[in-house]
């Protein structure tokens, strides 16, 4: 092989790598500019309270579940790129009861407690202007923007729920701030009756 056929395929090889670092590197850029990793669970991603006259489950969400239950794209509980160290921490709550005397849940009373802080679920209205003012400033298109919102209104709990006789109740519970990557997450629920007296104190663990 002559010398100048050695040079040229060096030349395309190096090209050619080239090319699919480059290529690697968009792709890397592209997929961290849709969102911001997201925790991830250690062990099961849920857990149960099982208290005296009502139980508790409370599953963590992760990003695989949430992209499957709520789009790949623009997904409202996954938070976008550019927010630094902030992030969502959405859980499921769901809760079953068989007990005469219906028994309330106030969403502003609900903790996650980690890394020496707590923090207090978004509800339906802080996080709808959350997303309201991000979609302004990123220009989302009007469908788009009024969809997010709908779906805001339709998964997260409601500020105050009340449980009946033999019945269940579920909703999402998203919690956002700048919580640390690794670490214990204490979630605490209050269960009051229909006077405001507390009944029982779910707590539920999860580790990050």
């Amino acid at each position: 092989m002559s010398a100048v056929h050695t040079v040229a395929k060096t030349a395309s090889a190096a090209a050619a790598i080239a090319v699919a670092i480059v290529t690697v590197l968009t792709v890397t850029v592209l997929a961290g500019c849709e969102t911001t990793p997201t925790h991830m669970v250690q062990g099961e991603p849920y857990t149960w309270y099982y208290g005296e006259d009502f139980d508790m489950r409370l599953r963590f969400l992760d990003e695989n579940l949430l992209r499957e239950r709520y789009g790949r794209r623009n997904n409202t509980f996954i938070a976008p790129a550019g927010l630094g160290r902030e992030r969502f921490l959405p859980f499921d709550l769901d809760i079953f009861t068989d007990v005469e005397q219906a028994v309330t849940i106030r969403l502003s009373e609900i903790e996650l407690a980690m890394g020496g802080r707590t923090y207090r679920p978004q509800n339906r209205f802080h996080f709808g202007n959350y997303w309201e003012r991000r979609d302004r400033s990123d220009g989302t298109r009007g469908s788009l923007a009024r969809q997010r919102q709908q779906e805001i209104r339709r998964v997260l709990l409601d500020n105050q729920i009340t449980v009946r006789e033999v019945s269940s109740h579920q909703g999402m519970v998203l919690f956002r701030g700048n919580f640390p990557r690794y670490g214990t997450a204490r979630i605490t629920v209050p269960v009051r009756d229909r006077q405001g007296r507390e009944l029982e104190r779910a707590e539920f663990e999860f580790e990050f």
